[in-house]
C-alpha cells in the first residue's frame, strides 16, 4: 500500500472518543506527518487528503490566519520553516504509541468521568509556528508536538530556562489537561476581583490537573523542577505570610495577581528566590485543604466561580490557621 494511502487510513483509524476500553492505540491524528508530506505526494494523494481532511486544515490554517485550502498554500505551509525545523525529529524523537502518549488516552476517560462528557476532543498533532503549543475551536484540539521534544534540545535554546522546563514528552499530558479544564471552565472575573480570587482559580486548575491526570506529579503540573518544588514546599509558610503582611492578598491590582501566577524566572514579588508562578502552588494548598475538611465536594463545583470567587472559601479550607 502507498505510504500516503497509510498516512490517510492511519488518520481515520486514530479514535479520540472516551471509552476506548485500550482498544485505541492511536493517539493523534498525525496531521503533521500527512502535512508535512504534502509537497511531494502525487495529485491522487493530494486529492485524497484534501478531500478528507479539508475541514480540519482549513480550521489549522485559519488559526495562522491563512484561509483556504488548496494545493499551492498547502505546498507552501509543507515547506514552512517551523515545518522544516521541526517534522523530521518530531518522528524521530516522539513515538504516537510511546507510554507518554497512552498516558492521554487514560487522561481522556478520566475527564470524561469527571466531567461528565460522552466525548473527548478530537486530537489532532500539528507543527506550531508560535509560542503556544495548544489550540482548541470547537470539538478540535491542535497539539504542536514540537513544544515537547525534550528539555535540552538545541533549537529550544532561545526559550528561557523556566520555559524549557515544560518542554518535555512528560509534560504533554499535563498541557492537554489544562488546555481542556481552561476551555470547560474559563476564568469568570467579577468587578471587585482580587488576588484571592485568581489564586484560588488558579489552585482549582492544578488541583483539578492533579486528579484527571494518571499517576500525577506535582512539580509537572505546576512546570516545576523538583528542587523547584522543593523551594516552595520548604517556604511555603513564608510565602503566605509575605502576601499577607504585604496587604497582596486581597489586592485588586490586576497587575499583582499577574505577577503571582503568571510564568515567569521567579516570584519576585513574594521572594527572588521562589520560581515563578508561586501564587499558583498557594493557590493549590489553598484548594487541597478546603477538599480535605470538604471531601465529597465535587470538581465542578472547585472550578466554579461560586468558589474562587469567595471570601469564604479561605475562611473554609482552614489554610493558614
Amino acid at each position: 500500500m502507498n505510504k500516503y494511502i497509510l498516512i490517510v487510513c492511519a488518520l481515520f483509524l486514530a479514535s479520540c472518543s472516551c471509552n476506548n476500553d485500550g482498544m485505541t492505540e492511536n493517539v493523534f491524528n498525525r496531521l503533521d506527518i500527512a502535512l508535512a508530506d504534502y509537497a511531494s505526494m502525487d495529485d491522487n494523494h493530494k486529492a485524497m487528503l484534501i478531500d478528507s481532511l479539508g475541514d480540519v486544515i482549513d480550521v489549522w490554517l485559519a488559526i495562522q490566519g491563512v484561509h483556504g485550502v488548496n494545493d499551492s498554500i498547502l505546498i507552501e505551509y509543507s515547506k514552512s520553516r517551523a515545518v522544516a525545523i521541526f517534522s523530521s525529529d518530531i518522528r524521530a524523537l516522539l513515538d504516537n504509541k510511546s507510554d507518554n502518549f497512552k498516558t492521554i488516552l487514560k487522561l481522556e476517560d478520566n475527564i470524561c468521568n469527571y466531567f461528565s462528557a460522552n466525548k473527548f476532543y478530537d486530537l489532532y498533532s500539528v507543527v506550531s509556528p508560535y509560542n503556544q503549543s495548544i489550540f482548541i475551536a470547537d470539538s478540535i484540539m491542535f497539539v504542536g508536538l514540537n513544544h515537547y521534544l525534550g528539555s535540552d534540545y538545541a533549537r529550544y535554546d532561545y526559550f528561557e530556562p523556566y520555559q524549557r522546563v515544560t518542554k518535555t514528552p512528560q509534560h504533554l499530558v499535563y498541557d492537554i489537561a489544562e488546555a481542556v479544564i481552561l476551555d470547560k471552565f474559563p476564568y469568570k472575573r467579577k468587578e471587585d476581583e482580587t488576588v484571592l480570587d485568581v489564586l484560588l482559580y488558579n489552585g482549582a486548575i492544578v488541583y483539578a490537573i492533579m486528579q484527571v491526570v494518571p499517576n500525577a506529579d506535582l512539580a509537572e503540573a505546576l512546570g516545576y523542577t523538583k528542587e523547584q518544588l522543593g523551594w516552595a514546599e520548604n517556604n511555603e509558610k513564608n510565602a503566605w505570610n509575605a502576601l499577607i503582611t504585604r496587604k497582596l492578598l486581597y489586592s485588586t491590582n490586576r497587575l499583582d495577581a499577574n505577577r503571582l501566577v503568571n510564568p515567569s524566572p521567579a516570584t519576585s514579588i513574594l521572594h527572588h528566590e521562589s520560581p515563578g508562578r508561586l501564587g499558583r502552588f498557594i493557590g493549590y494548598k489553598i484548594v487541597k485543604s478546603y477538599v480535605e475538611t470538604h471531601p465529597d465536594i465535587n470538581l465542578k463545583w472547585l472550578l466554579s466561580s461560586d468558589f474562587y470567587n469567595s471570601l469564604q472559601s479561605l475562611i473554609d479550607s482552614c489554610y493558614g490557621v
